[in-house]
């Protein structure tokens, strides 16, 4: 095999995704990268998402699970048994461009620094839907949304719908972190690998369509509770020691405001808070927080760069 032209698999995770997926799949098939496997998870759909895979894509290799185990441990799994040297994981609803997937790996051939690139994410009328995602100061995730990019730019963590990972790193931090289930698992993978030393990238070049939120909408019960609670999970497990309890006050302060109405506390959250779910996040988050330590102290041990160095860096700001 021709070493410019490596292996790549795309993992496309799927939950009821039949009016999206043969847009998506159309486009990758139509890339003008040669060397690809394409492998479709499925958090047991009840359309017909797997027949018409099976009837106009006969090459892709569809594992079909027995229930809904959101974001993190489906993509796991695809990664498990990929047999590529680099991982594209892609939502369902993205329409890849050409050359989407040849000029992130140009980039990160050329680049051996970027262990995870990520496209640039597009609405359907062009105006930007992630230009790569970052933290605030008390970490607090949000999205950049920079359209006047024209090289590759470090950014905290790459967007989960259209990101590429060099497999030998995503095996190292061993994947995705499964007790998110869904909601920030793309930031907290992207931040705890900023913190062992390795490089997210934004390569813009790489244009990627996204209509977002279409998988999202289908379980909106869930949202708010997993993204508070990985919020608090978040700020608790990535920050020392030293910045934890201000940090988780301020988050606290944070979603305290957006109950009242009093607008936005800080950068605004990816999720719509319910109060009910909410106060269940809480709850959960203290009755977990002994394993969640146990994670923080872990993570710390191995920390090659502090929280100062990235905001130094401009990826904490």
């Amino acid at each position: 095999m021709a070493s410019d032209k490596p292996l790549v698999s795309i993992i496309i995770l799927n939950y009821n995704g039949e009016k999206l997926l043969k847009n998506c799949l159309d486009s990758v098939f139509q890339s003008d990268y040669p060397n690809f496997e394409v492998i479709v998870i499925d958090n047991k759909s009840t359309d017909q998402s797997i027949s018409l895979i099976k009837k106009n894509f006969s090459t892709v290799t569809i594992k079909q699970l027995e229930k809904n185990y959101g974001f993190a441990y489906p993509n796991n799994y695809g990664a498990k048994i990929s047999h590529g040297e680099f991982l594209f994981f892609l939502n369902n609803d993205t329409i890849l461009q050409k050359r989407s997937i040849s000029e992130l790996l140009k980039e990160m051939i050329e680049n051996k620094k970027i262990a995870i690139g990520q496209s640039l994410l597009l609405h359907e009328d062009d105006s930007v839907d992630s230009s790569g995602d970052f933290v605030t100061k008390h970490g607090i995730p949000f999205s950049s949304k920079r359209k006047d990019i024209d090289s590759p730019i470090r950014i905290l963590s790459a967007r989960g719908a259209a990101m590429m990972v060099r497999k030998y790193v995503f095996d190292t931090l061993h994947g995705f972190d499964e007790d998110y289930f869904i909601s920030f698992e793309d930031v907290e993978l992207g931040w705890r690998a900023a913190i062992l030393g390795y490089e997210s990238y934004l390569i813009p070049s790489s244009v990627v369509y996204h209509l977002g939120g279409q998988t999202i909408g289908k379980i909106s019960p869930l949202i708010t509770f997993h993204g508070v609670k990985n919020s608090l999970t978040l700020v608790t497990t990535h920050f020392e020691k030293k910045y934890v309890l201000k940090n988780i006050l301020n988050l606290y302060l944070h979603f305290f405001y957006r109950f009242l109405g009093l607008g936005k506390s800080d950068v605004d959250a990816k999720f719509t808070i319910s109060k009910k779910n909410a106060i269940k996040a809480g709850i959960w988050y203290f009755v977990n927080l002994n394993k969640i330590w146990k994670k923080h102290k872990t993570l710390n041990s191995q920390r090659k760069i502090s929280s100062k160095e990235l905001e130094e860096l401009g990826l904490i700001l």
